[in-house]
């Protein structure tokens, strides 16, 4: 026998037993019942139906406050788009929209501040018995949004294994983030620069400045070794030693270092050699980092721990006065944000500081090591404001290569992701364009 059945049974028996005492009491508790449960269904429906509501309402503030950020006008259109990205999260699976109206809508370009109401309401069921014809529901928002500067150093690999699709993939994938944090509405607070590294980085004229005749010991055969007098015609830098081979010491502290083994490849035939490519200063001229990156070609070994420091000083407060005008880089704050965008495709293989012997391919345990604290130096705490944030992305890269980024990159978190992998271009592009919109999000305060 079902349980609605005994139920049923053991109701009757009781009310035949007690009489008409009993009936008379069952005839007003089992509508009672009855209604509770029915208010408790429509109850549940309203509590779904706003947390509905109240994440639509979320997601199209947050729109709201990336328009405002980015310098967008309120005006007819910021409102429509408002309503636009309300209207498609709140439709439900099948599509279909629930009545709603947006009662209120305010937005503020000075002080950032956006807040809006939305009333909706749901038919009622088994209420109805009550005199509920309809539920309302109503959800509230406000979010205030700061003008938030972004300056983002582009780390990009151009050593030999990037030769061929790679390099193809990876202009493609680095361009378009650019589109996406460069677009004609962001621009205005934000910059980017690009780190192209192999065996060293190329600084040009520059790197006597960052230099300043630190010459290293450097090795042109088995057996004979030469002293750099830091040749007039080397653009290549090379790392620092000492205690600052981890911190972005100002150069005049802690000069870098230049090695004869990289004015001509002299160990390898060009495989040392400077990286044709510069590095380029933060700008938010979209079309000359875009030439830049078209330009790009590989060549050489890996000395990513090289590249990892040059996007720290290129995000550095120390080293303001070192760039141009236009490509200094604001003081630590929370109200800028500085991001390092890292990736390989290899493991870091060649390093020159206190390397007598070749530097290329056999110096992993100590380029690895300096990137990894380089990172972690990145990451910090900048006198109390936030340091530098790190994305990084494993191109069909090895075990080793791949842990290393992770360890680099910021932790991840239930809403954010900071290391990626891809094994094919198609992938290299989705995780820059997954990057280039996660640096343009902005949270949602309440």
């Amino acid at each position: 026998m079902s349980l609605i059945k005994r139920f049923t049974s053991r109701l009757k028996s009781f009310g035949n037993a007690q009489g008409g005492s009993v009936m008379a009491m069952t005839a007003i508790l089992v509508p009672a019942v009855f209604l509770s449960a029915g208010a408790a269904f429509d109850v549940t429906r309203m509590f779904q139906t706003r947390s509905h509501m109240n994440n639509a309402l979320d997601a199209a503030i947050l729109l709201a406050g990336n328009n405002l950020s980015r310098g967008m006008p309120v005006n007819a259109r910021f409102r429509r788009e408002f309503e636009q990205a309300f209207e498609a999260n709140f439709q439900g699976r099948n599509g279909t929209l629930p009545p709603y109206k947006i009662t209120s809508f305010n937005a503020s370009s000075v002080t950032g501040e956006i807040s809006a109401r939305v009333e909706s309401s749901i038919d009622a069921s088994i209420t109805r018995l009550a005199g509920y014809e309809t539920l309302d529901i109503a959800s509230e928002s406000t979010a205030v949004f700061k003008q938030v500067k972004t300056e983002v150093a582009m780390m990009l690999d151009i050593t030999g294994s990037m030769g061929g699709q790679k390099i193809r993939d990876l202009k493609t994938a680095a361009n378009s983030a650019l589109n996406i944090l460069l677009s004609d509405q962001n621009k205005r607070v934000t910059r980017v620069g690009l780190v192209p590294y192999a065996s060293s980085v190329n600084l040009g004229r520059k790197a006597r400045i960052v230099t300043r005749g630190n010459d290293l010991l450097a090795t042109a055969g088995a057996g004979v070794s030469f002293i750099s007098n830091n040749v007039p015609t080397n653009d290549c830098v090379t790392e620092r030693g000492g205690r600052e081979a981890a911190t972005d010491a100002h150069y005049r502290n802690a000069p870098l270092g230049s090695d004869f083994r990289t004015v001509n490849g002299i160990t390898s035939g060009t495989r040392l050699k400077c990286p044709v490519s510069r590095i380029q200063p933060m700008t938010n001229r979209k079309a000359r980092l875009k030439r830049e990156i078209n330009r790009m070609s590989a060549d050489g070994y890996t000395a990513g721990h090289i590249g990892v420091a040059w996007s720290y000083y290129m995000l550095s407060e120390k080293w303001k006065n070192f760039w141009p005008s236009e490509s200094r880089p604001s003081a630590y704050s929370d109200e800028v944000k500085k991001i390092a965008i890292v990736m390989t495709d290899g493991e870091f293989n060649t390093a020159y500081d206190g390397v007598t012997k070749n530097p290329f391919g056999s110096q992993k345990t100590k380029s690895s090591k300096l990137a990894r604290d380089i990172c972690e130096n990145m990451k910090a705490a900048k006198k109390g404001n936030p340091g530098i944030t790190i994305y990084s992305v494993a191109f069909d890269a090895p075990k080793d290569a791949r842990e290393l980024l992770r360890d680099c990159a910021s932790e991840d978190t239930h809403a954010e992701t900071f290391y990626y992998e891809a094994q094919n271009g198609q992938e290299l592009t989705d995780a820059f364009r997954a990057i280039a919109n996660s640096i343009q999000k902005l949270r949602l305060t309440r």
